[in-house]
């Protein structure tokens, strides 16, 4: 029986499983973030991103999965990834070529984590902490009127007054 993927895009290598290889390296891969070793968030999510993207369980695709299947692992945990997309493109590209391990792509997702519902003060703190070229990006990713995370916020926040 084909996939879905298969079904969808017959022509397409994206996003196929390489048999039963890929299979074991996906599922490997997803098991990553259950490790005791990663206990924070951000280092769950981290190591999620790294694992897929250098496990490569699909013959295209890839890198694509692997952030987006991180930012979703954020999302559903009331985080977002504070990156432009050049950002995450080149994060991405990073772990693929080798030149960023899995502690420096860890420490890219903990310095980059933005809770969802923090105080002001906790939100100051884990800004301050931010290297300075880094506070410029994020401070328009957060506090600009076209802030990607602008919406996001501000709809769940409207989601929490109504009780959804």
């Amino acid at each position: 029986m084909a996939t879905l993927t298969e079904q969808v895009f017959p022509d397409s290598p994206a996003f196929q499983l390489r048999g039963s290889e890929g299979r074991h390296a996906l599922l490997s891969a997803l098991d990553q973030p259950r490790w005791p070793y990663y206990r924070t968030l951000p280092e769950k999510a981290g190591v999620l991103h790294y694992s897929l993207n250098k496990n490569h369980p699909f013959a295209d695709g890839n890198k694509r999965f692997a952030l987006t299947a991180m930012e979703v692992f954020l999302l559903l945990n009331r985080a977002v990834l504070l990156a432009t997309p050049g950002e995450a493109k080149a994060f991405a590209l990073g772990v693929a070529k080798g030149s960023l391990g899995k502690e420096e792509s860890i420490d890219f997702v903990r310095r980059r984590t933005f809770r969802l519902g923090w105080s002001d003060r906790t939100y100051r703190r884990w800004f301050e902490r931010l290297p300075p070229e880094e506070q410029a990006v994020v401070a328009e990713e957060i506090e600009g009127p076209t802030g990607r995370f602008f919406n996001l916020v501000l709809r769940e926040s409207l989601a929490d007054m109504l009780g959804d």
